[in-house]
């Protein structure tokens, strides 16, 4: 028997139990799942983890059986089953609100938790349960005590209101079934049930129920108590279970000793149970062999739980008062009860009467020369224990009465009566009305909120009944069509139809879109209502196909690279990528290098803007290329980037000359861009060097070969200057172009470009990234591949001077400043003297001052000089 806690009595009286219970109280309580004790009549109690009788776990001779002599028990099941039937039951009224709480010792329910237990120590077992909620919240304490020496068993129980309303109509029942032979080999399951003390006639309630006349010997239990709170009950043939405290305690049932298999119970009532109040109800088991025997008992018990003055019941069965702590059923004279009843026996001075208690609260009693006086008590307090009374009192003729309980429901269709079977108020509907929740409604009223159901006071006036079979009326659901109502109340539609008429389609409704859903069948896509096979394309967007695989209710990108137009006039090679027609490139594109293309996509045409040089009869020309027909005709973006403009006047445009020691200078532009033949002129020294040029000094470019330039230094004409020798103008050099005060390879006029870099000389190159000498870069700098766009700052070099010269190298970068002339002396001024070395282009060749002095200039220059003296000269 695990997880129990048993206690064995085996005293065979009263001292001897005593002695028992008092040995076993020093034993250490456990609380465990099931609590138990063990006597010698009363052979076993076994209280379940919920607090109610559980005996389905009991091993062989533990099934609550009962032996008047102490052998062996009478019978295999007295009081309760094997499978045993028994509840406790708590019912209650807070507010508005009445609920039930029921634990039961063979099903699974148990609405009353437990806190604490069961817990068994010496002859006791005790456990508590609580119900904690917003409405109901109060604890059940409930101890058994075991006597086995007197044959009962006792329970007190005690409820207590934890919340912070009032209960009232606070009930507790205990229901169990007993059984007489169930392991006889034919189960007699029947007993003989009676009731034989019910108040409110008397302070006393006892149910009791005996074996039937096929067992022997006889045994008999009895449920009792003395209150007149109590009420015994024998249940319906066959219906066991009893959880409906309130009716059991207004129509308690006597089958008045019928043999039934059927339960037994006791079931209390306190009116009403303030916050935080509490009220205790005692109930007793009693054994015996016969019903008189369980009844004297009972009596005897009266006088030991009772007390002094208390009613009893001796051991033949007559009543009587207890006194001294016996039942006294004859005279008693204060010290002793007397023989005989008659007033010679009694006396008249002080004697009590043996019958003279009338059980009645509302009378005082006396025996007064051995007669009986009930003297009344007018207005004591006393309950007549019904209902629809209230403001219970005894009156002048000692008697309990009370006024007419008001029941007024405040509905002017309904006639309100008190119901004292149910203890509640009724309020019957009048006819042709119906009253439901609350509410007054006429036949034929609809429920406002079914409209499939009406007041029909036929079928029934306290709920609404079922219109009539196909009146119209709204499921509120979309998938249902024509609804109406059924028979049983309730509106109804016939499915909606979702058919499309496509065979890629499985069509259905969907009730939480409101719409027919309709879903591609395997292979297929279902896009806006037409059906698409694998690969199609949008019409809308050749971009999109229809993959299953990825989504057969919507597009698909199509794969990447598939031809497209997009729409654009400003883009070419147009193709698909992620579902989109994406177009790269541009269709303005004329390959020239110095045009910027760009695509106006708003007029759908292209531009070409000359972004270097010129642009001439669909070729590309540099900045100071000469027309390759007309020596006088040069690209000049600042005249025109798109024509021939005039070159420099005083453009060489063809050789001079000589013959005879006359001069003719060589052919030059003039100003219309026209090449003018030079005038004639003797040489100076009257002599031709040549068929070109005379002997000695000359006067200008013009009296030189084309390969040569007129040297003052010498004076004469001398061949043209290699590229990176110092220069001033371009007729100096070899290539035609004097650039930063250096024969160039080339024009060099690009941004970021210089031709005399340290180590670079007569070299076009870019200028370092970072710097910008020339300050050619708003808000930029040089990138060192010719561009502007670098990660430098602009050279921000000081001019001490304010000239504009190139006074202090403030990086120290090794660049200029930008002053039209290195000022070489620190001159306030830029006036190009004082020793200033002026990087000036000359005679119409177009230089350009541009980048650092060159020491190699000014060193060709000494030199220059140093060889004057000894070279011919080629004018006289």
């Amino acid at each position: 028997m695990a997880s129990t806690t048993r206690i064995r009595c085996t005293g065979r009286s009263t001292t001897a139990a005593l002695a028992t219970a008092l040995v076993a109280l020093a034993l250490p309580s456990a609380a465990t799942a099931q609590a138990t004790l063990d006597g010698t009549y009363i052979d076993y109690v076994g209280v379940k983890a919920n607090g109610a009788f559980n005996l389905i776990t009991a091993g062989a001779g533990q099934s609550m059986r009962y032996a008047e002599s102490g052998a062996a028990p009478y019978t295999c099941d007295l009081y309760n089953p094997g499978a045993a039937v028994d509840e406790m039951t708590v019912e209650a009224t807070v507010g508005a609100a009445t609920q039930r709480f029921t634990n039961e010792g063979t099903a699974t329910t148990t609405q009353i938790p437990t806190t604490a237990g069961p817990t068994a120590a010496g002859s006791t077992i005790v456990w508590q349960g609580r119900v904690t909620g917003a409405t109901f919240n109060f604890t059940v304490d409930q101890t058994y005590r075991l006597n086995d020496a007197a044959r009962y068993l006792q329970l007190d129980v005690t409820i207590t209101n934890n919340g912070a309303t009032a209960m009232s109509n606070v009930y507790y029942l205990r229901s169990g079934d007993p059984d007489t032979g169930a392991c006889a080999a034919t189960p007699v399951y029947q007993t003989i049930n009676d009731v034989v003390r019910q108040p409110p006639a008397i302070a006393q309630a006892l149910v009791v129920a005996g074996t039937t006349a096929t067992i022997s010997p006889s045994v008999v239990v009895g449920l009792g108590a003395f209150d007149a709170r109590a009420r015994a009950h024998v249940g319906t043939a066959s219906l066991f279970s009893n959880t409906n405290p309130s009716a059991t305690w207004a129509a308690p049932r006597d089958s008045a000793g019928a043999q039934e298999d059927s339960a037994i119970a006791l079931v209390f009532r306190e009116n009403s149970l303030a916050a935080g109040a509490s009220v205790t109800f005692r109930m007793l088991w009693v054994w015996g062999p016969d019903n008189a025997t369980v009844i004297s008992r009972m009596g005897l018990l009266a006088c030991t739980l009772g007390g002094e003055g208390a009613g009893c019941t001796d051991a033949g069965g007559a009543t009587g008062t207890c006194h001294g702590g016996s039942c006294c059923t004859s005279c008693w004279d204060g010290a002793a009860c007397a023989a005989g009843t008659s007033t010679s026996a009694c006396g008249t001075a002080g004697a009590a009467c043996a019958t003279c208690n009338d059980g009645n609260v509302c009378t005082t009693d006396a025996c007064t020369t051995g007669a009986c006086a009930h003297t009344p008590l007018p207005g004591g307090t006393c309950d007549d224990g019904w209902y629809c009374t209230t403001g219970d009192a005894c009156d002048a003729a000692g008697l309990c009465t009370g006024t007419a309980r008001p029941c007024d429901d405040g509905l002017a269709c309904t006639t309100d009566a008190c119901d004292e079977p149910t203890d509640t108020c009724l309020g019957t509907p009048n006819a042709g009305s119906c009253a439901i929740a609350g509410a007054c409604f006429a036949a034929g009223t609809p429920n406002p909120s079914n409209a499939c159901q009406v007041c029909n006071p036929v079928v029934s006036s306290v709920t609404w009944s079922p219109a009539a079979p196909g009146t119209t009326c709204d499921d509120g659901l979309y998938c249902t069509v024509t609804d109406v109502c059924n028979a049983a109340g309730a509106c109804a539609g016939a499915a909606r139809d979702c058919t499309d008429a496509l065979a890629c389609t499985t069509e259905s409704c969907d009730e939480a879109t409101d719409s027919c859903a309709y879903t591609a069948v395997a292979g297929t896509c279902y896009v806006a209502g037409t059906c698409y096979g694998l690969g199609a394309a949008n019409p809308a967007n050749v971009c999109e196909v229809c993959d299953p695989a990825v989504s057969g209710s919507a597009w698909s990108p199509a794969p990447a690279g598939r031809a497209c137009d997009d729409g654009l006039f400003c883009t070419t090679t147009d193709a698909c990528l992620a579902g989109a027609c994406t177009g790269s490139g541009s269709s303005c594109i004329d390959g020239l290098g110095c045009t910027a293309d760009a695509c106006d996509e708003a007029t759908d045409t292209c531009s070409y803007v000359v972004a270097s040089g010129c642009l001439i009869g669909g070729d590309c020309v540099a900045t100071g290329a000469t027309d390759p027909a007309d020596v006088c005709g040069v690209c000049d973006p600042v005249t025109s980037r798109t024509d021939w403009s005039p070159a420099a006047v005083g453009t060489l445009c063809g050789d001079p000359s000589c013959a005879a020691g006359v001069l003719t200078p060589a052919s030059t532009c003039n100003a219309t861009g026209d090449c003018a033949a030079g005038t004639p002129a003797p040489c100076e020294s009257g002599v031709c060097r040549d068929a070109t040029a005379c002997e000695g000094a000359c006067g200008g470019d013009s009296e030189c070969p084309e390969a040569e330039f007129c040297d003052d230094t010498l004076p004469g004409c001398a061949p043209d200057l290699a590229d990176g020798l110092d220069c001033d103008r371009d007729a100096m050099c070899v290539n035609g172009f004097c650039v930063d005060g250096v024969c160039c390879e080339n024009a060099c006029d690009g941004t970021c470009e210089a031709c005399d870099l340290t180590g670079d000389e007569g070299a076009c190159m870019p200028y370092e990234d970072g710097t910008d000498p020339e300050g050619e870069c708003t808000g930029s700098s040089c990138n060192g591949a010719g561009e502007c766009g670098g990660g430098g700052d602009a050279d921000a070099d000081a001019d001490a001077d304010a000239d504009g010269g190139g006074d202090a190298d403030a990086r120290d970068d090794g660049g200029r400043d930008g002053d039209a002339d290195l000022d070489v002396t620190g001159d306030a001024d830029q006036d190009g003297t004082d020793g200033d070395v002026a990087l000036e282009g000359g005679g119409g060749c177009g230089c350009r001052a541009k980048g650092g002095p060159s020491g190699v200039g000014l060193l060709g220059l000494l030199g220059l000089a140093a060889i004057f003296a000894w070279r011919a000269r080629k004018r006289s």
